[in-house]
């Protein structure tokens, strides 16, 4: 669990929710929201509105307000991507791309007085070839960072890049195609639209959502991110002379009952590493043929690279968000 930062602290700054209840509620001025993830905003209806403002992406902002009803009426302040945001007279943010899921930022802060640079990662993935001259000039000027890490104990297991994940992804529903086999693809995790989205861009008429899923909350959640994101509205039937396999998109449950009658292959995201892959399978799911790992975390080499890109003075505290069994797959 992170700690709150006693500078921070001072000035009436909480990063995500899980210090809320050792917080005082009356002195809480912002609350900022690395991400939209229930384990990073549980709690947060109860932040004394509007007296606390939330700062956040536009997109966490979206999300949030689609997942708490009594936020449509709370005060935000959204905040992009590299460029440094004035929130008060006493501290501005810098937020940087965390790569977790979209919306997701890392928050740099600068506090005037005492002049301090504080860092807080939330969930992240470190991808410094997307960073700009600005953004890697934020990170070296840092006192303290507070990291996730997740992972970071993981040595053995190697977690897959973005592209990675795609490309087995593509790979895997091109074969089940060539077999003439439909597919459907369990994704019941925020933060793997993305993936989907690759899956659209190269069989776009064939990719369709499970009715039954997109009326479930994390079926409404993923089809405002498809929109939202990428402009993209799946179809929930088929058309009656689709004779070509289909990718049917749902979420932990069985087969879409539009599905044609064609052979089925499950496909499975997962979020785990390449070494769990043998193991990411569920013994209650007994139907998925496929497991496609992801990571949303940063890995140890990651780590250590934001480590080595910052000031090499500043100081790195551990957040321990997740606790990870090293045998066992890891799932948000």
């Amino acid at each position: 669990m992170c700690d709150i930062d006693p500078i921070l602290s001072e000035l009436g700054i909480l990063v995500d929710t899980h210090r809320l209840r050792e917080t005082n509620l009356d002195t809480l001025r912002f609350l900022y929201i690395t991400h939209a993830h229930t384990d990073h905003t549980v709690g947060i209806t109860k932040i004394r509105l509007p007296r606390t403002k939330i700062v956040c992406t536009a997109w966490t902002k979206r999300a949030l307000q689609l997942k708490y009803t009594r936020l449509h009426n709370a005060k935000f302040v959204v905040v992009e991507y590299g460029v440094w945001a004035s929130v008060d007279s006493l501290h501005r943010v810098y937020p940087l791309d965390a790569h977790h899921c979209i919306g997701s930022a890392m928050f740099a802060f600068h506090v005037y007085k005492p002049e301090r640079r504080i860092m807080y990662t939330g969930d992240f993935r470190y991808y410094p070839a997307e960073l700009d001259a600005s953004s890697m000039s934020v990170l070296q000027s840092l006192d303290t960072v507070y990291y996730d890490d997740t992972f970071e104990d993981m040595r053995r297991d190697r977690l897959p890049a973005r592209q990675e994940t795609v490309n087995l992804l593509c790979s895997i529903l091109a074969r089940n195609m060539s077999r003439g086999c439909d597919s459907v693809v369990r994704c019941s995790v925020f933060g793997t639209e993305h993936i989907i989205f690759s899956a659209y861009e190269a069989y776009t008429s064939r990719v369709l959502i499970d009715e039954a899923f997109a009326r479930t909350k994390r079926g409404r959640e993923f089809v405002e991110v498809m929109w939202v994101a990428y402009g993209v509205t799946l179809p929930t039937t088929a058309r009656d002379d689709e004779k070509q396999p289909l990718v049917w998109v749902c979420g932990g449950g069985g087969v879409p009952e539009t599905t044609p009658e064609r052979p089925v292959r499950f496909i499975r995201l997962a979020c785990t590493s390449y070494g769990n892959k043998c193991r990411a399978k569920s013994s209650k799911d007994t139907t998925a043929t496929d497991v496609v790992p992801f990571c949303t975390h940063a890995s140890l080499s990651e780590i250590e690279l934001l480590k080595l890109h910052c000031n090499s003075a500043a100081r790195f505290r551990r957040c321990n968000l997740s606790v990870v069994h090293p045998d066992r797959p890891i799932c948000k």
